[in-house]
């Protein structure tokens, strides 16, 4: 008689189930848990090995690392029939906030300037930013949103200190800490060194409260 052992199946038709989906974008900002599918348990190895007898098999495994193809082998076991199906899985996780805010004045009017913030994200990439800008006048200017870093701010008025706060967000969700700084919004024929602009008004900047957390 000719005994023929078959260590694991290569079954398209099954795979883990992550717990939860990516951001629709496609990516994770953490661990990924992946739950072994009904009827089935799972457990993942190192590379080259097969389960055994003393092999610990569970509901979930976890998916760790950071990267754009995070792949994870790993084998199910059918509770019936004991069928081993070896399966792999790809995840993109970025964990790391984006970093390096900088912030740029521009398109500067008696009542209006444009402001433009930068942030570096080296995996995922920056999906959008945020802007909230305060003052030590009685109103507050309008801020809005033109795309990509830039804003537009309204109702400014001379001789006054605003206080911007601005963050970035990456396509995973992460958001960097937020960053404060502070500008001096004058006529250029009071504004010393340092700052930026032309014509009748400049922005003087100063270093703010920098991160906020």
């Amino acid at each position: 008689d000719v005994i023929i052992t078959v260590d694991y199946l290569q079954d398209a038709s099954v795979s883990g189930q992550p717990q939860t989906e990516p951001n629709e974008d496609g990516w994770y900002k953490g661990d990924v848990i992946v739950n072994a599918p009904v009827g089935y348990q799972i457990t993942s190895l190192s590379d080259n090995a097969f389960p055994g007898t003393g092999t610990q098999w569970g509901s979930s495994i976890t998916a760790s690392g950071e990267g754009e193809d995070i792949t994870v082998t790993y084998y199910l076991k059918n509770t019936g029939s004991g069928a081993i199906a070896r399966c792999t899985s790809s995840y993109r996780i970025d964990r790391t906030a984006p970093a390096g805010l900088e912030a740029s004045a521009s398109n500067i009017a008696d009542t209006s300037m444009t402001i433009t913030v930068s942030a570096a994200d080296n995996l995922s990439g920056i999906k959008g930013y945020s802007l909230t800008l305060g003052s030590s006048g009685a109103v507050n200017p309008v801020i809005t949103d033109q795309g990509g870093g830039v804003f537009s701010v309204t109702g400014l008025e001379p001789r006054t200190e605003y206080v911007f706060t601005m963050s970035a967000t990456d396509r995973a969700g992460n958001t960097s800490k937020r960053n404060s700084k502070r500008i001096d919004y004058r006529e250029a024929e009071y504004c010393g060194s340092g700052c930026h602009g032309g014509g009748d008004l400049c922005v003087q900047w100063s270093s703010g409260s920098g991160e906020l957390g």
